[in-house]
């Protein structure tokens, strides 16, 4: 017996996807781990869980690679809303999710074979009462880092300084894990490259190293901003490719491709019997 499954990947941060919607599945954390494994396993960022939901017309689960839930992945949602709409759907076609974090709307830019280009609009971001934009100093093994820190439906902290080339895969885990952020936290190094354009490095919780992320570009775009240091519109620069943000009505949009990489079955003896 096997699960069937799809393969997205949006700026190579990539997910398994599976429908849920007319079955119950169970042990979805430790699903996750298995067939996230890239050794042992199908290989992913993340796991992507579709349901039913009455608030939209999808409700998706974000597990990590290391079997921990999320609330959102704005790469993740992209990568299910175009699974969701199918290749017969043509630009403008639209389609409502649900995460943890809430309803957001995803519109069908461009469709070419198994790529797709989605805008999806999410609320505005929110920063802490206590400090605003402002950073706050976390103390790590290397000494004080500035942090900003950001929520947009899932943690951040932004590093506009006090980072380098030679030091960002050390600080990533260290800030992720510090006791700070007692529900851990996704970790951005951002530099300016040129007007409206940001580079971004990117540690993700629970899956590490990562070559793109919508949430973290999102984070990176909504601290630039809050700094002056970008205008209403700017290009993301990461190790996947670029996405595109910009502020819209009651919070921002960000756009960017999503690819389908094939389709598969998933044996259940991995699903059950990873420890």
């Amino acid at each position: 017996m096997s699960i069937p499954f799809t393969k997205w990947h949006a700026l190579q941060n990539d997910f398994l996807i599976i429908d849920a919607r007319t079955r119950a599945l169970h042990d979805l954390e430790r699903a996750a781990r298995a067939l996230c494994d890239r050794r042992a396993g199908i290989g992913a960022d993340g796991l992507l869980i579709l349901e039913r939901s009455d608030k939209a017309e999808s409700r998706v689960r974000v597990f990590n690679a290391d079997g921990s839930e999320a609330e959102i992945s704005g790469n993740g949602l992209r990568c299910a809303a175009a699974h969701l709409l199918g290749e017969e759907s043509g630009p403008g076609a639209s389609i409502s999710l649900e995460t943890l974090a809430g309803v957001s709307g995803h519109v069908l830019q461009e469709r070419a074979g198994q790529m797709a280009v989605l805008e999806s609009r999410f609320p505005p971001a929110t920063f802490p009462e206590s400090t605003g934009c402002e950073p706050i100093e976390l103390s790590v093994e290397a000494g004080i880092v500035p942090v900003h820190v950001v929520s947009v439906g899932n943690p951040h902290a932004v590093l506009l300084e006090g980072w380098s080339a030679s030091n960002w895969l050390d600080l990533g885990p260290q800030i992720e894990n510090h006791s700070r952020f007692p529900e851990r936290t996704n970790v951005e190094f951002v530099s300016l490259r040129g007007e409206g354009e940001l580079v971004v490095l990117v540690w993700e919780r629970g899956a590490g190293r990562t070559a793109s992320s919508g949430t973290g570009a999102s984070a990176a775009f909504a601290v630039a901003r809050k700094r002056g240091i970008v205008g209403s519109e700017a290009t993301v620069i990461l190790e996947g490719g670029n996405l595109n943000l910009r502020e819209s009505e009651g919070g921002f949009a960000l756009a960017g491709p999503c690819e389908r990489v094939f389709d598969g079955n998933a044996p259940l003896k991995l699903w059950m019997d990873m420890q």
